[in-house]
């Protein structure tokens, strides 16, 4: 039997091209392209960019100064649930640098940090309150969840969002140590 090698290489060829081609247009239009479109939809969100993978699915979000970040990562979470399944979602919020909330935010980080330590979250709006009278028209909100406080800090046309997850992640120890 003589079997001719190019048409062999020449349909192999193809059927690559045709099975990895399909798997990516569903992963493109069936997971991502609806997902991306969900989540651009909410109230608050003005840029929205989705990418599933095996196991996470990475959320990069531009949002507007009052939106509220615990309301989309709630929506994202109900609406988005039958894409992200069991995969991790890694949520990042895109915003334009602004020096002023910067620094305001690294002069209460420590204050925020021991409340997130010793699980005080009650103390949070408070920290907040006593700090912003430092700064003129700031504006800044807390927010939680059973996973996470989001704090929300507005100053004029600027917004920086911070998502401080609750349960931080574990060390783990050697067994040989």
């Amino acid at each position: 039997m003589n079997i001719k090698k190019l048409p062999v290489i020449i349909s192999f060829a193809i059927t690559l091209i045709l099975l990895f081609g399909g798997w990516h247009m569903y992963h493109s239009y069936a997971l991502q392209s609806p997902l991306t479109e969900r989540i651009n939809s909410l109230d608050g969100v003005i840029r929205a960019e989705a990418t599933v993978e095996p196991d996470t699915v990475h959320i990069t979000l531009q949002l507007a100064p009052d939106a509220s970040l615990r309301h989309i990562m709630q929506a994202i979470r109900s609406e988005g649930a039958s894409h992200i399944k069991d995969r991790e979602l890694v949520v990042r919020i895109d915003h334009p640098p602004a020096p002023l909330l910067e620094e305001w935010w690294q002069s209460v980080l420590f204050d925020i940090a021991e409340a997130m330590e010793t699980k005080n979250y009650s103390a949070i709006p408070d920290i907040l309150e006593q700090k912003k009278s430092k700064f003129d028209e700031l504006e800044a909100t807390a927010e939680i969840d059973d996973q996470y406080v989001y704090i929300r800090l507005v100053h004029k046309d600027q917004a920086k969002f911070v998502m401080l997850p609750r349960i931080p992640p574990q060390l783990a120890g050697w067994s040989n140590a």
